[in-house]
């Protein structure tokens, strides 16, 4: 212990005493104990004031505690990524820091309390002053978790990924008061740039490698915030690799096969220049690319298709590894060369490195397409089909454009400049990192020549291995740049405003052409127009936007087409009104375009897309048509379809039709306000038709992007026109308008799933009010107990059929909003189709309900696919008294939540399976909607 204590001092003299008034030092001696999964740590702390005023306290973080049980936040946090492996954990998988004892250099205990599990705080015997020393001395011991948690930890083939788990003192603001951050697992914590010393004593079959580097005797840093250590048993699991010309030491945490490493090794040295020459040269000679960078930092798209009996390759090998490997090493890479504060200003790396990562395709891969070589390798009858879809021409740097526009459409997008806890998973790769990264590309192209990514390399290297924050890499640009960027930094990072520029018209003069350039926003930023003739640029100028109109003038030259900001220059909301015809019958305009079956939309036409349609049931039987649409593969504001069908049951011409407007306002506490109109003509019984047409409304409130709670309000008029068999006389059951008015919310949390509606419906021949609660707990990883429970009652009833009734064990879905097989069979198969609406009853019970009903449905799994489920209520018919019902059964999940049966046992009725024809009495659901497996996928992203 001696030993340790003077060599650290030694060393710390040798260092310089300059060096230790700048910044922090901590020597930490280590002891792993592989058989217990545990550290025995000796730290000490030579610790800088770096505050403007004195203080008489100090912190300390101890993150370990993060994995210490279901209370803390990064609990709170995995379970909004639906993520419950550390919620659902044993004690011995969980982590933690204990047995602790802080002491002064002189010796003396020093008395401290333990904050929300992460935070120390000491109490100081003496003022601490600014610019001052202090030397601190901790023992403890730390239980490594489970790397199932965050990567880190321990695996479960013995080897150890360490980082954040010894103890870090706390910065502190310009204010001098300490910001204190719990771990969340978004490599999102920040430090004080400091000086490392690591003894670590381990078994000799163990290898280390580590962001620090090996001097023979120890392992050190300077200038570094946090260091990670990897140790394994397995020597394929380490690999290094030496760039003699900056002597940059390359070690990877995990290992790649025989084919792949010779690949690797052929990237690395062009990959690793191409970073020097964009950023210069890092503040170390070590570079530690560890496992859980591999997997966090995934390049998705690149590959390879499992298409169930074989497996497509959308690119080759050296393609594949080059864009996996760039990713990976950019990100260390960037992350290695100065400290940010990463909460505050994720961006300003996030955006570098997606921004080096287009700069390396456009020059390694100028030709390389989104899709790989998958259409040259589909053929039919010698034809490449996919290479009519424009999704087939787009080149790899579009991902970053469709995965901005598919959640800034749906209004999921937020500021580059929120928070980075504060954003979803999904912004912040599309706006932390997409976003930025596009906009520094942007900037590139507007400063020209290269000016760009030489400010930011004479950026980097004047900053190396420094704390610095976005204010000085903003004034570091605008006092260097040839041009004005103050728009980025003092407007456009803290809005999300839809930003988008439009051309309005071109006309030509005996001398020029003047063209009109609508800005539609408040965005100050520049933008380029480019005419060209036969696709070849013939003229382009960059422009600021300071007005709403601006009139762009090029000389009178023989130009075809007018484009602005050319190839998703800048992220735009709406590229679309981008491209301008200067000539012939589509002036001013753009072409039509007729495409069969949905494509990546093509802004330069305005396209139609053509979908064949075939759906059945039991009076059309199939329903073959075409859909006419202008929906692309992205979402847009505006939508109309038109889908004429010939009924093979019937032969005669069905079809639907809509059209719909959805607005996206800025700053309300609307995410979307939908306004349409839909009309569809179909037969609902044999040789009978329903015509219904109807208008509505929705809203959807705001909501935290971090949370899964969404709310709002549809309005809605439904009028059906039901065609009345020859003889019968018309009933108010077959031509009505249907006013509906409901509040719904739903909260699809990990552990307590909640969704709810309120519903007000009036026609000419009742009023009625219902609501339904829905709530299901997960108690384990893959089980969920759920409980519904509902309420209905008539306002008044005055309808002399029971068509309007509340339905017991079948929906009454007068409004035909439900996809129902037989939606008039009272006998057969079709008939046992079951849908969860109403009272939800799974047995079969031949009656309605006509003035209030008040039910709840129970389900709790036993094992794999098996439920049991348990159905219970009162109702209450006019004239007679109420009566209470049940049935219980089991349900059987082949695909939860869309293809399932249930077999009932016990009810009101009796034991159901003594009973004749008992498979009559099996009930089954069938729920294919795209949306709705859409929004389940997407859960825990945004």
């Amino acid at each position: 212990m001696r030993n340790f204590y003077f060599l650290m001092w030694l060393n710390l003299i040798c260092f310089g005493f300059s060096f230790a008034q700048q910044t922090d030092s901590i020597f930490l001696k280590v002891k792993l104990d592989t058989a217990r999964h545990e550290m025995h740590v000796e730290q000490e702390f030579v610790l800088i004031n770096q505050s403007p005023k004195t203080l008489n306290e100090l912190y300390l973080h101890n993150w370990a505690n993060a994995y210490s049980g279901k209370l803390t936040v990064l609990n709170k946090i995995k379970l909004q990524d639906r993520k419950g492996a550390l919620h659902f954990s044993e004690r011995e998988d969980r982590g933690g820091a204990g047995n602790l004892i802080i002491r002064n250099v002189e010796n003396d205990s020093l008395s401290y309390q333990i904050q929300e599990r992460e935070f120390i705080k000491i109490s100081l015997p003496t003022f601490w002053r600014r610019g001052e020393k202090i030397r601190l001395r901790a023992n403890y011991t730390v239980r490594i978790p489970s790397d199932a948690f965050t990567r880190y930890g321990r695996s479960e083939n013995g080897n150890y990924l360490l980082k954040y788990f010894f103890l870090q003192p706390a910065t502190v603001n310009e204010f001098g008061h300490w910001v204190l951050q719990h771990y969340k697992d978004f490599e999102e914590l920040t430090a004080y740039p400091s000086y490392y010393e690591l003894e670590l004593e381990h078994p000799e079959n163990y290898q280390m490698t580590s962001d620090l580097e090996w001097d023979g005797e120890r392992w050190t840093a300077e200038n570094m915030e946090h260091f990670r250590v990897y140790l394994t048993q397995n020597e394929l699991e380490k690999h290094s690799f030496l760039l003699k010309e900056s002597g940059i030491n390359v070690d990877f945490g995990f290992s790649y096969d025989t084919i792949e490493k010779p690949i690797v090794d052929s990237l690395l040295p062009h990959q690793l220049r191409f970073l020097e020459d964009h950023l210069g040269h890092l503040p170390t000679n070590q570079l530690f690319v560890s496992y859980k960078t591999k997997k966090e930092q995934e390049y998705f798209g690149v590959d390879d298709l499992d298409a169930w009996l074989f497996e497509v390759k959308l690119f080759s090998e050296e393609e594949k590894n080059a864009l996996k490997l760039f990713q990976i090493l950019s990100y260390e890479y960037v992350d290695r060369l100065f400290s940010i504060n990463k909460i505050e200003d994720h961006w300003l790396k996030n955006g570098l490195q997606f921004y080096l990562t287009m700069k390396y395709v456009d020059e390694t891969f100028p030709d390389l397409k989104l899709v790989g070589h998958l259409p040259d390798k589909i053929k039919v009858l010698g034809i490449k089909p996919l290479n009519f879809f424009h999704a087939a021409k787009l080149k790899m740097n579009d991902r970053y454009k469709l995965l901005y526009l598919y959640l800034v459409r749906q209004n999921y997008d937020q500021a580059i400049n929120t928070p980075l806890d504060e954003l979803s998973n999904m912004n912040q790769i599309a706006m932390s990192g997409f976003k930025t990264g596009l906009t520094f590309y942007y900037m590139d192209q507007y400063l020209e020549n290269g000016t760009f990514y030489e400010l930011v390399k004479r950026f980097s290297e004047e900053n190396r291995g420094k704390l610095v924050s976005q204010m000085d890499f903003r004034n570091y640009l605008i006092e260097n740049s040839p041009k004005d960027l103050s728009w980025f930094f003092d407007d456009y990072i803290d809005k999300k405003d839809k930003i988008n520029f439009k051309l309005v018209n071109s006309e030509a003069t005996e001398t020029d052409l003047k063209i009109m350039v609508k800005n539609q926003t408040q965005f100050s930023g520049p933008f380029q127009v480019v005419a060209s003739k036969a696709g070849i640029p013939v003229e382009e100028e960059w422009y600021n936007s300071t007005d709403k109109i601006t009139e762009v003038s090029f000389p009178k030259g023989e130009y075809d087409k007018i484009e602005l900001n050319p190839g998703y220059l800048f992220p735009e909301f709406n590229d679309r009104d981008n491209y301008m015809r200067t000539r012939g019958l589509f002036k001013n305009g753009k072409k039509l375009q007729f495409k069969l079956y949905s494509d990546i939309e093509n802004p330069e036409y305005a396209q139609i897309f053509m979908n064949p349609q075939i759906r059945w049931n039991n009076y059309d039987k199939f329903l073959i048509g075409m859909r006419f649409h202008n929906q692309s593969l992205l979402t847009r504001p505006f939508k109309w379809n038109i889908t004429p069908k010939i009924s093979t049951g019937t032969g005669k011409i069905a079809g639907s039709g809509g059209v719909q407007n959805t607005f996206t306002p800025q700053n309300t506490i609307f995410r979307s306000i939908t306004i349409g109109g839909s009309a569809k003509y179909e037969h609902y019984d044999a040789d009978l038709t329903y015509l219904k047409w109807s208008v509505y409304a929705s809203t959807n409130f705001e909501k935290d992007p971090r949370e899964t709670l969404s709310h709002g309000f549809m309005f809605s008029y439904d009028n059906l026109d039901k065609e009345v068999p020859k003889f019968d006389v018309q009933t108010d059951e077959d031509k009505y308008g249907l006013w509906n008015l409901t509040y719904y919310y739903s909260k699809p949390d990990y552990i307590n799933e909640s969704y709810g509606s309120v519903t007000f419906q009036t026609t000419e021949v009742f009023q009625k009010v219902m609501g339904e609660i829905y709530y299901r707990w997960r108690f384990a990883p893959k089980k969920q107990l759920g409980i519904r429970l509902f309420a209905g009652s008539f306002i008044s009833n005055e309808s002399d059929t029971d068509y309007f009734n509340f339905g017991v064990s079948k929906v009454s879905d007068y409004a035909f909003n439900i996809n129902l097989l037989g939606r008039s069979e009272s006998s057969g198969i079709l008939s046992q189709q079951y849908v969860m609406a109403e009272s939800g009853f799974k047995s079969q019970f031949d009656f309605t309900v006509n003035q209030w009903v008040v039910a709840t449905n129970f389900e709790l799994p036993i094992w794999k696919i098996f439920d049991v489920y348990a159905d219970a209520g009162v109702y209450k018919n006019k004239f007679q008294t109420a009566e209470f019902i049940y049935d219980t059964g089991i349900r059987v999940k082949f695909i939860p939540d869309f293809l399932e049966f249930y077999l009932p046992v016990q009810s009101s009725l009796g034991f159901e399976p003594a009973m004749d024809k008992y498979w009559e009495r099996i009930r089954f659901t069938f729920n294919f909607n795209l949306s709705s497996i859409i929004n389940y996928l997407r859960r825990g992203w945004y």
